[in-house]
């Protein structure tokens, strides 16, 4: 999609809640469930994390055995671009273009400019309050390792035209881009920002069940739709599906235990180089479903969110693309990459947003039996008097002990530290988004919050 050249901004409303949903059941639990919403920073640590003992506690959750399987096998990119409308495929090295340190927060938007790109490396750089570059690699990318020609990895049934492996869906044409994130690179905070949980948690939960190949559980669906005449922004979540090409998606609108799960609409800015920044969501609960169960979910709880320097390839199909290079291993039906050293995913889009610890304390991680506030914070401060569910330790006025690298009274970094700072990249494709009147997409409450 291409903005006019002389448009700068598109007004829709500030924040509109969109009446899309899906149906999801009660948990009968009290409180929110958020599993930790893990984050890649700059370069990756995955052995020297002080978590890393407790992250291995969550083997024991079918979603994580599954995604330590996986693990074992990878041992791998080429960026591909978009042609145009056809989707057709070219190959070219990773680029170093706009993969460099990532622009500034909301202290400096840069909105209507070409976000800035600081390091000359390529590789992902994050610090608080910073977005990564919307292209970079977890790698210098004069380390990068690829294997040409490329293994067969059986695609299917992904459209194999798309540099993108879209979802059986054509934007082209279409007055609305309906996408779903295939990648969710994520660079900060630290807590999160392993390969560990990078791989265990997000691609396990956003790759697809079995098909074009990928093992993941298909759980974690990101939901974007860009309308082309107004070019607002529409993004949610989506519950589990067990037919993503044939029944397709539908946003969350509902309540998760005292929080509204709901998709918004914002407007965005055109930049200078044609991508596009959307304006700022107050605030936006992200669900994450658990092994494919409609009733598991983890809410991973921004503040202050925006997307950054996202390009749309020219048929409206792509946000980054597909490399095939990057398979270095096949099995049956399952591709295998080694995302250290050539990544399978180009991303084409970055995101920021902060989480306060006040909230994440109010969310439970289930498989670690403590708060997703605990998790952030490094455990460097701890109320143990439930062990089943460990949350922050207050001080006599209530407030949390330990300290984030971000402020939410100032919406910058440091200050009064009761937050941390939250940054990933994105790759998307087309993808089947259900109309609103449908059946599946009448939400119901989860747990008390109803």
């Amino acid at each position: 999609m291409h903005w006019p050249c002389a448009e700068q901004s598109v007004m829709s409303p500030a924040v509109a809640i969109s009446g899309q949903g899906a149906v999801i059941h009660a948990t009968g639990r009290s409180r929110p469930r958020l599993t930790r919403p893990p984050v890649r920073g700059n370069v990756r640590q995955e052995d020297s994390h002080p978590l890393k003992p407790r992250l291995l506690l969550l083997l024991t959750s079918p979603l994580l055995a599954a995604a330590c399987a996986r693990m074992s096998q990878s041992s791998g990119g080429r960026a591909i671009s978009d042609s145009g409308a056809s989707d057709t495929t070219t190959t070219d090295s990773a680029s170093s273009s706009g993969a460099e340190s990532g622009s500034s927060s909301g202290v400096d938007s840069g909105l209507g400019t070409c976000p800035d790109s600081g390091s000359s490396s390529g590789q992902c750089i994050s610090s608080p309050g910073a977005f990564p570059a919307a292209s970079c690699v977890p790698y210098p990318p004069d380390a990068q390792t690829c294997n040409s020609p490329p293994l067969a990895c059986p695609t299917g049934p992904c459209t194999a035209a798309s540099p993108c492996l879209a979802m059986g869906a054509d934007n082209t044409g279409q007055t609305t881009a309906s996408l779903r994130i295939r990648k969710l690179d994520v660079t900060a905070p630290p807590a999160l920002a392993t390969a560990f949980v990078q791989r265990a948690v997000f691609d396990q939960g956003v790759d697809l069940a079995n098909l074009c190949g990928e093992g993941g559980d298909g759980t974690f669906s990101w939901l974007l739709q860009l309308d082309t005449a107004t070019h607002a922004l529409t993004t949610g979540g989506a519950a589990p599906t067990t037919d993503p090409f044939g029944t397709g998606y539908c946003f969350v609108n509902t309540n998760v235990e005292g929080f509204t799960v709901s998709p918004v609409t914002v407007s965005t800015t055109q930049n200078a180089c044609g991508s596009f920044t959307s304006d700022v969501i107050p605030k936006f609960y992200m669900p994450m479903f658990v092994a494919g169960s409609p009733t598991a979910v983890i809410l991973l709880p921004l503040t202050s969110a925006r997307m950054e320097d996202v390009t749309l390839s020219e048929s409206n199909n792509c946000i980054g693309n597909y490399n095939p290079d990057a398979i270095n291993q096949v099995s049956g039906s399952t591709c295998y990459d080694d995302p250290s050293i050539c990544v399978r995913w180009s991303t084409a889009g970055s995101l920021g947003a902060y989480i306060t610890l006040v909230e994440a304390d109010q969310v439970v991680v289930p498989q670690l039996s403590e708060s997703l506030c605990v998790l952030l914070t490094g455990g460097s401060a701890v109320d143990t008097s439930n062990p089943n569910e460990k949350v922050c330790q207050k001080d006599a006025g209530g407030n949390i002990v330990a300290k984030g690298d971000f402020c939410s009274t100032t919406d910058a970094p440091g200050g009064c530290q009761d937050s941390v700072w939250f940054a990933a990249t994105f790759a998307a494709s087309a993808a089947k988004i259900v109309a609103p009147n449908q059946p599946a997409c009448r939400g119901v409450p989860i747990g008390d919050g109803g």
